[in-house]
């Protein structure tokens, strides 16, 4: 996590993400993806931890180099509208 003043901290998501949220106060907390794992888990992860607080997301690792703009999508509409429901089915329809 981020500690040095910066605009923002970074770190990974946790069972007890709001916990982390709350220990940060005022300062933003974005989530780090962490070690790959299958992409519906991801936009599981990245849609608890929105939930939970996070004001954003940092999840390079996901997006594939080929066909990116469905799970480019998928997070965005994970983060911005803060629904899991739709948001698979935008990856799953850029994908193909």
């Amino acid at each position: 996590m981020r500690g040095d003043g910066g605009a923002h901290d970074k770190t990974y998501y946790t069972e007890n993400f709001p916990e982390v949220v709350e220990a940060c106060g005022n300062v933003p907390v974005v989530i780090a993806g962490g070690k790959k794992q299958p992409e519906m888990d991801a936009l599981k992860m990245a849609h608890d931890a929105i939930t939970a607080g996070a004001v954003g997301v940092d999840m390079a690792e996901y997006i594939p180099e080929r066909r990116p703009v469905g799970m480019i999508k998928a997070v965005r509409a994970v983060v911005h509208d803060g629904k899991m429901s739709g948001c698979i089915s935008i990856y799953e329809k850029e994908k193909e």
